[in-house]
Parts: C-alpha cells; structure tokens; sequence
C-alpha cells in the first residue's frame, strides 16, 4: 500500500484475534489490506481525495477529511463489530464506517456481496455508488487534496 506516501505513520499492531473476534461477531471477514491500514495514524495533512463515477453515471471526487478507528481520533479497535449497520433505508446492505468528508457524509466497507467494497452512500438521493472494488483499490485512489 502507498500510505507512507500520503504521510500515514504505522503506529501499533493489529493482531489476529481482532479480525477473528470481529467474524466471529458479524459473520463477515475484514480485507487484510483493511487491517493493514488500522495500524497507521492519519496524515498530518488532511484532506485526502479519491475520484470515483456515482451511481447516476457522473463522474465525481470524494473527500476524505478524517478516517475512523485510527488515531488522532477515536482509535479503540475493542469493539469494531458493534460499528456494523445494518440501514432499514438501504436493504441488504451491512456496512462498516470507514471514514467521512467535511460534511458528514460517511464511505463505508459494504459487505453485503461477498468480497467488501467500498462505497459512499448519497445523503440526497440515497443513492449508493461504488469508489473502489476493494479497500487495497480505496488506498490506491487515494491522493491529497488541495
């Protein structure tokens, strides 16, 4: 993964009872480059931003203004499982919250088919689009914003 670039710090360990404990809860499995990525600390400089094609065809960039479960912010992995959602507003889908724009507005691990991908889900129209096939391809969109 290129996060040393983007100004990521590895700061802890991430052991394997934590991915363990988070199926064992959930029934789902975290992407090893997703754990991977819970052992570093956010970029002294942040935004980060990724382009991705909405669900409506358009062609979009997304803003990362902060991560979630790594530090400077809440960083306590105790719990991941709990983080799941399960919203009545999009049936079928269970996501876990990975990070969030300026706005509020949340992209989330989707593993609701299979293998996670990640995607950013429309505060207006609800609509749900795909940014990457995977968190490793996420990391790989990643780049700073201006």
């Amino acid at each position: 993964m290129k996060l040393d670039e983007l100004g990521f710090n590895r700061y802890r360990s991430i052991n394997r009872k934590l991915a363990a404990e988070f199926h064992s809860r959930t029934g789902y499995t975290l992407p090893v480059a997703y754990l991977e990525f819970l052992c570093f600390r956010e970029p002294a400089v942040m935004p980060l931003v990724f382009p991705f094609i909405r669900a409506d065809g358009e062609e979009w960039e997304g803003c990362a203004s902060e991560f979630c479960n790594i530090a400077p912010h809440e960083d306590s992995l105790s719990d991941l499982a709990a983080q799941v959602i399960r919203p009545e507003h999009y049936p079928g889908r269970v996501l876990l919250p990975i990070g969030v724009d300026a706005g509020g507005n949340y992209f989330y691990l989707d593993f609701s088919a299979g293998e996670p991908t990640v995607v950013d889900t429309d505060y207006g129209t609800g609509a749900v689009s795909q940014i990457a096939s995977d968190f490793a391809s996420f990391v790989d969109k990643l780049r700073r914003g201006e």
